[in-house]
């Protein structure tokens, strides 16, 4: 008998409090629909599911935002209700707050970090809604969000359809550049044509667009030794540190390439790469760079921080690879970065000794200091 009673008080318990609860959203519910802010906000006290459905199954949350009311809006957004909760029909709250131009409410909605990126059942999404409506802010935003602004709805509509149906000059003009093929950029990159390049570039298109191989832009120029193309692709903001799969750089693939002049643009623009890696034949990026005898470009990869002591397959360093090529200045700026001059090659030989070899009697003072 006790036991019966027992359970007998849960289960009177458990539906008193499902009891409650349910009165609490009917009590939302009722304030929300008469926009009453203070019987909303006791309601959610009591217990009200701020995710709560009508039995339309419209969220509560959407029709405040239908509403217009900030101050209803707040009391939600307050006790936190899913920003990007949806009705039947997909809509997110933002977008109901979109279509009703309704500009406070989607600053607000933008504050608790409403998705930019969301779609409704027919796969409109926020850009289409911003451009169907005007709203070049927005439409901003979403295209800094990265949402593509090709894709379509179920009515094969992209957001320059809706925005042509809005008549928005501006953004009809800012989305009108985008209408253009990918692949047409990626054949000028290829083809060296520098003209056709520039022109899509102006038209918004990406300057990292990767081929079908995975190769951005700068790559292929680099490939095809097109200094125009790469100059092109530099002044308009290409990634000069994309790394392949294998995590090398297009500068680590131009020196391996033994392309110093492309290198040497690549650096004045930022390039990184690991310079204690070693390339064909065990040398470093320094030790090419003082092969090709071209200053600039060995005081641009040395001002970057590296071991000037690593030896390369016949156990020479930079330094002794400075002094082979009589570069006096050179094997002053690698002593004072702290070279080892004592290091001996698989030769046998020191710096000093190949100085010696040569008679470079400066080059030679300077490694007996």
């Amino acid at each position: 008998m006790k036991r019966f009673f027992l359970t007998f008080f849960i289960l009177f318990a458990f539906g008193s409090a499902l009891f409650a609860d349910q009165q609490a959203d009917n009590k939302l519910f009722f304030a929300v629909q008469a926009m009453n802010v203070e019987k909303a906000r006791n309601a959610i006290k009591a217990g009200a599911n701020v995710n709560g459905l009508d039995d339309d199954d419209w969220p509560y949350f959407i029709t405040a935002v239908s509403g217009g009311n900030i101050n209803m809006i707040d009391v939600f957004l307050r006790n936190g209700v899913k920003i990007n909760i949806s009705g039947p029909d997909g809509k997110t709250a933002l977008m109901h707050a979109i279509s009703s131009k309704n500009k406070k409410v989607i600053n607000l909605l933008l504050n608790y970090r409403a998705s930019l990126t969301a779609k409704d059942r027919t796969g409109k999404n926020v850009l289409m809604y911003a451009a169907e409506v005007g709203d070049l802010e927005l439409v901003n935003k979403t295209l800094k969000a990265k949402v593509n602004p090709l894709d379509a709805d179920d009515k094969g509509m992209n957001a320059l359809n809706y925005a042509m149906a809005g008549r928005n000059k501006q953004i009809i003009k800012m989305l009108g550049q985008y209408e253009t093929q990918p692949h047409d950029f990626i054949i000028a990159v290829e083809t060296g044509n520098v003209a056709k390049a520039r022109g899509l570039l102006k038209k918004g298109i990406d300057p990292n667009l990767k081929n079908e191989s995975g190769e951005p832009p700068l790559f292929v120029a680099i490939r095809n030794n097109d200094k125009a193309m790469l100059k092109l692709l530099l002044e308009n903001n290409a990634d000069v540190n994309f790394k392949n799969s294998k995590g090398y750089t297009i500068l680590m693939y131009c020196i391996a390439s033994n392309k110093i002049k492309l290198a040497q643009e690549l650096l004045k623009n930022g390039a990184l790469g690991d310079f204690n890696f070693k390339y064909a034949k065990g040398r470093t990026a320094l030790m090419i760079a003082i092969l090709s005898k071209e200053r600039r470009f060995i005081r641009s990869i040395s001002k970057f921080r590296q071991d000037f002591n690593i030896t390369d397959d016949a156990g020479k360093t930079a330094l002794m690879y400075a002094t082979e090529m009589e570069l006096g200045d050179v094997v002053k700026e690698l002593l004072e970065k702290g070279a080892d001059k004592s290091i001996v090659g698989k030769d046998g030989r020191t710096a000093l000794d190949i100085a010696e070899d040569k008679d470079l009697a400066y080059i030679s003072m300077l490694l007996r200091k």
